[in-house]
């Protein structure tokens, strides 16, 4: 597996992301599973729309062990 990818059919800019979606997101790319980034792609209706990340940390070394995107489609 290359990438982790998952479409949500909501736009996260007018309503915002269920704990339960980035939790299950953040438990397979923490796995190890592709190259420790997943990403989110969701509709929006905003003109100029806008990429974030949350990277996800060691709680004991404080290094970032993954990463998770949201990207517009």
């Amino acid at each position: 597996m290359v990438k982790l990818l998952d479409a949500k059919y909501r736009d996260l800019w007018e309503r915002s992301l269920l704990t339960k979606m980035l939790y299950r997101l953040a438990i397979y790319v923490v796995s190890g599973i592709g190259d420790k980034t997943a990403t989110i792609l969701y509709p929006t209706l905003l003109y100029i729309p806008t990429t974030a990340k949350i990277d996800i940390n060691d709680p004991v070394s404080c290094g970032n062990i993954a990463s998770v995107i949201f990207a517009t489609c």
